[in-house]
């Protein structure tokens, strides 16, 4: 009795991920504005690489504004080079822009 039970729990989770992920493909996308994300010192080439690896997964869709990087201005724009859907950015700047 308890395989039973068991085997119907797992059957009924998978139905609801399988109806989970149907719907997801049909739902439209989000809006794709920036998000503003505050870099820690010596943190932000990890942030880069972890910002990466969701977009190639597909999970983050959305452009994001490093606010206040510790990175020199030629580090930035190598770097903007190869994450297209990166920009840098300083609180201020960002502050006057949503305003």
């Amino acid at each position: 009795m308890f395989w039973y039970v068991l085997l119907g729990f797992f059957a009924a989770v998978g139905v609801l991920a399988l109806l989970w992920l149907c719907a997801g493909l049909f739902l439209p996308d989000e809006k794709k504005q920036p998000v503003a994300i505050c870099c820690p010192q010596n943190g932000t080439l990890t942030l880069l690489r972890r910002y990466r690896w969701l977009r190639e997964l597909g999970l983050v869709r959305c452009p994001i504004v490093l606010l206040d990087s510790d990175l020199s201005l030629q580090e930035q724009k190598t770097l903007a080079q190869h994450y297209p859907c990166i920009s840098f950015s300083t609180t201020q700047r960002w502050k006057q822009e949503r305003m």
